[in-house]
């Protein structure tokens, strides 16, 4: 019989004697033999079950975690300030200087720029003299119109990754901003969780002071992110004044021609500035969760400091270059390509002249005629829509003889409308909607066709 079953038997089948309270129980001499009884061997029993149980039992792993434990529903960075929390105290030493404040410790550096300084072939303080007229017509928002540029505010942060949400640290927030002519560069730094009160409150005292905020890419990712840390805080939200986000601006002048519209290519290409030893957006993470982790000190920063510090001088510069050749500075030499997305900006903000300028930069500049086509349509809707026709016609019988097939077929529909509608030249209108197929489809070519052809015939009818 197994143990377990002999134990089962001995259990059910115990009934411990309760002697009276009266009756004094027997006494048992010291050298007579004793007879087990049932309670005995159902401890005995219990005992050997133990024993066999804790022989049985895997033994348990205890593994020494070297990365921080990410739990279900919580975010790495998140799982990286649980460890540091449960790390000893060490003594932090970071670049910059340590600022006390009401709210605790403030660790800032801060580097001021002349006048004549050069972010590559570009002056810096361009920026602070731009009128605020002119960004608002290139950013397509007439907030920024009543803007005084020289009051903007330049922010840039850099963060423990690029996912958003709660569970991203922004441990470095970078401000620029210009004072007399002199373009001021502040970082705010975070050693150690617990400590962004002091960077989110200096920040929003120069939100207050700003008359717009300008960013590269800060409307989708860095002003959402700082939001909510300020509410994570529990800090008011500041209110922000009008944005001025230069990748919007980039994107739709530069994404045609070069692909990427990232900050340091768009250096490259505009400022002609290129760094040197400069660290990786990408690893940036990396290098904060070193020091976060005690790998390494504090000069571990200094790469991470130099990179903001470099995208922060990049903004003004940017803006300055864009908002130069978008006024058609004759010293700004440009691509044909970046003439015509410059021309469609001005088309969509309603200015018709500088539009057409930049149109007949871009005939100027296309040596190949890649973009021609394209111009003398942009042209030749604009004409139409301030009323003069035969330029109107003019340009898109340009575009006729020099654009590709749907280039070509497009001027061909602008003319059969322009002669249908316009002019009342119903046979010019017709020969030009045979020749539309390739950008309105046959069954569209089709029923143009006959219509016009039904016009025709009606009035050659009412002639007779």
């Amino acid at each position: 019989m197994k143990l377990r079953d002999k134990l089962g038997r001995l259990d059910m089948g115990m009934r411990p004697p309760v002697p009276p309270i009266t009756t004094p129980m027997p006494t048992v001499e010291a050298s007579a033999p004793q007879e087990p009884t049932r309670l005995d061997m159902l401890s005995s029993l219990r005992a050997q079950l133990s024993s066999l149980q804790q022989r049985t039992r895997p033994r348990e792993r205890v593994q020494i975690a070297t990365a921080p434990v990410q739990r279900p529903g919580r975010s790495f960075s998140e799982a990286l300030l649980d460890e540091h929390d449960r790390m000893p105290a060490r003594e932090v030493v970071v670049p910059g200087e340590r600022v006390e404040t009401p709210r605790g410790p403030l660790y800032q550096t801060v580097v001021w720029h002349d006048l004549e300084h050069r972010h590559g072939g570009s002056e810096v303080v361009r920026a602070a003299r731009v009128q605020a007229s002119e960004v608002a017509l290139l950013a397509l928002d007439a907030q920024l119109a009543g803007c005084e540029l020289a009051r903007a505010l330049y922010i840039d942060t850099e963060t423990t990754g690029l996912a958003g949400g709660s569970g991203t640290l922004p441990f470095l927030i970078g401000m620029a901003w210009f004072e007399d002519e002199r373009l001021c560069v502040e970082q705010l730094l975070l050693p150690k969780p617990g400590l962004e009160g002091p960077m989110l409150t200096r920040l929003a005292e120069r939100i207050a002071r700003a008359s717009t905020i300008v960013s590269y890419n800060g409307k989708s990712f860095d002003w959402p992110l700082l939001r909510t840390r300020f509410v994570l805080n529990r800090l008011a939200v500041p209110a922000l004044p009008p944005h001025l986000d230069l990748l919007h601006c980039a994107r739709r002048v530069y994404k045609a021609r070069l692909g990427s519209v990232r900050l340091v290519h768009l250096e490259q290409e505009l400022l002609g500035h290129e760094r040197i030893d400069d660290l990786p957006g990408e690893l940036i993470p990396q290098r904060y969760f070193e020091f976060m982790r005690g790998q390494a000190d504090g000069s571990t920063l200094k790469p991470i400091l130099d990179h903001n510090r470099h995208d922060l001088i990049a903004l003004p510069a940017l803006l300055g270059e864009l908002a130069r050749r978008f006024a058609l500075d004759p010293s700004a030499r440009q691509h044909a390509c970046d003439q015509l997305a410059f021309a469609r900006v001005a088309a969509r903000a309603q200015e018709r002249d500088r539009a057409i300028a930049h149109a007949q930069a871009v005939l100027e500049a296309d040596v190949r005629g890649d973009f021609s086509a394209h111009a003398h349509l942009l042209v030749g809707e604009l004409e139409l829509k301030r009323g003069a026709i035969e330029k109107a016609v003019a340009s898109f019988e340009a575009a006729v003889a020099s654009g590709q097939d749907l280039e070509r077929a497009r001027a061909h529909l602008a003319l059969a409308k322009l002669h249908e509608h316009k002019t009342k030249l119903l046979e010019r209108a017709l020969a030009h909607a045979a020749c539309t197929l390739a950008c309105e489809g046959e069954d569209a070519r089709n029923r143009r066709m006959t219509r016009l052809s039904s016009r025709i015939q009606r009035r050659a009818n009412s002639c007779s």
